[in-house]
């Protein structure tokens, strides 16, 4: 695994932004792009022979229940083989209650991302349609893969 910020690596270092209270009204924070940046590459060590699959699923903590935590885009490359895929990483908070409650002081989010990349669709659960099923077969057959990133929030004063 690694994670550009950038174009620099960054793969084990926090990410971190500086948010403003009174900024926007009502105030809100995002870190990452689209574009994507950062983004993470995760790499097949395998031989992939025909169709390849991949699937992640992610969790996080110290944010409220309207956040927005997204790996999209996430592509597989190259384009027409499998040598594994790259995911973005977007974090929106825009309760203004929980950004008035803590916007003052630093706080950590922590995400934590599990990978399962695999020769057919159904060991990464890329058919299942319970999202529980799914997870527990990314994590059984993801080998331990993972990767765990801490966002640090800091006060614009």
């Amino acid at each position: 695994m690694q994670r550009q910020d950038g174009g620099t690596d960054k793969t084990l270092s926090p990410g971190h932004i500086v948010f403003d209270l009174e900024a926007a009204d009502p105030p809100t924070f995002t870190f990452g792009t689209d574009a994507p940046d950062p983004q993470v590459t995760v790499t097949y060590t395998e031989d992939c022979q025909g169709s390849c699959f991949y699937a992640y699923i992610f969790s996080y903590n110290a944010l409220s229940a309207a956040a927005s935590v997204s790996a999209s885009p996430s592509a597989k490359f190259p384009a027409m083989g499998f040598d594994g895929f790259t995911h973005a990483i977007r974090v929106t908070e825009s309760d203004e209650t929980f950004l008035r409650n803590y916007g003052n002081r630093a706080f950590v989010t922590n995400i934590s991302f599990d990978y399962c990349m695999a020769q057919n669709d159904q060991d990464c659960g890329n058919n299942e349609a319970d999202p529980n099923a799914k997870a527990a077969l990314i994590r059984a057959n993801g080998d331990g893969s993972n990767y765990e990133f801490g966002l640090i929030i800091l006060p614009q004063n």
